[in-house]
């Protein structure tokens, strides 16, 4: 068990760099499309390195095709929503507008309530009620002068997008939940996560090319940045799940990540940006770690 948690700190922190890169990428006018394209590409390239000729016999075992099929999905799911969430890294509330995607945990864990026996107490239900008080706070207060600004419309993106990495994660849980007979190695999967995310933004690049040909070539040096270490977060997550999963706490698993990943990012972008957080924007997202960690219990 305590190796499970070691695993989320390390993802938590693989998580920080991820949103760090997409916010530099996002301030140099990067192809999104080319970013995940490349980034993805080169994950890809990194895991076959690593697993070698074994992952890609797993690949075509017939019991394995459930697994395959939900990481496909999943990777399709999770690259829409995390292209939407870099394009909403807009100047100004660089901060809000990552941390309500990270509540895409909410998906996971009540899914995880009803179909995978994730424990559920008292201490779980306050902090889900604590951090949707929280995030509906921090959409809705007004903003004051030279404040992180995130304008409603913004907010409505933040959203979907959250939704749509909310039934990523569904998907990418799913198969971690399987017997060993059936499931994926986390080499394996977290391969076949990055390949589609590279075929798919490689088609959308391709029937945008016009249009992002100027914002492909500062894409290159954050895409490389970025595959190095969403692999290494893909390689950390999928272990996790399923330690975790075998003692009824696959849900936290996104929660506590995010939770580091909202923190960190947001001392990040305060310092980088120097985008200033009201004080009750400040007591909103320590309520939000708060109630994460309230989950976690």
């Amino acid at each position: 068990m305590s190796i499970g948690y070691l695993l989320l700190l390390a993802l938590g922190i693989c998580w920080t760099f991820v949103a760090i890169i997409l916010s530099e990428a996002k301030s140099k006018n990067c192809s999104i499309f080319a970013f995940y394209c490349i980034g993805s590409f080169l994950a890809t390239l990194l895991l076959l390195l690593w697993g070698g000729l074994p992952l890609l016999k797993e690949l075509i075992l017939p019991e394995k095709r459930f697994a395959v099929g939900c990481f496909a999905v999943c990777a399709i799911f999770n690259g829409i929503g995390q292209g939407i969430t870099m394009w909403n890294l807009k100047k100004g509330g660089r901060a809000l507008a990552y941390a309500i995607p990270q509540l895409s945990f909410l998906l996971s864990f009540v899914w995880s309530i009803f179909f995978w026996s994730q424990q559920l107490n008292w201490r779980s239900a306050s902090g889900i009620v604590l951090i949707v008080t929280a995030v509906v706070f921090l959409s809705m207060c007004k903003q004051q002068k030279n404040s992180s600004e995130l304008e409603l419309k913004r907010v409505f993106i933040s959203i979907g997008a959250m939704m749509l990495c909310g039934i990523s994660q569904i998907l990418l849980i799913t198969p971690t939940q399987l017997s060993s007979a059936e499931a994926l190695n986390p080499l394996t999967g977290s391969c076949v996560i990055q390949a589609s995310n590279a075929f798919f933004f490689l088609i959308l690049l391709l029937c945008r090319y016009k249009q992002e040909k100027s914002g492909i070539k500062p894409a290159v040096k954050y895409g490389i940045f970025w595959g190095i270490f969403a692999s290494c977060a893909y390689c950390v997550l999928l272990p996790a799940l399923r330690i975790l999963g075998k003692i009824g706490q696959s849900g936290i698993v996104f929660a506590v990540g995010s939770s580091m990943t909202i923190l960190l990012f947001t001392g990040f972008t305060v310092i980088r940006f120097r985008e200033k957080l009201t004080l009750a924007q400040w007591g909103a997202f320590a309520a939000v770690v708060a109630g994460i960690f309230l989950v976690k219990l």
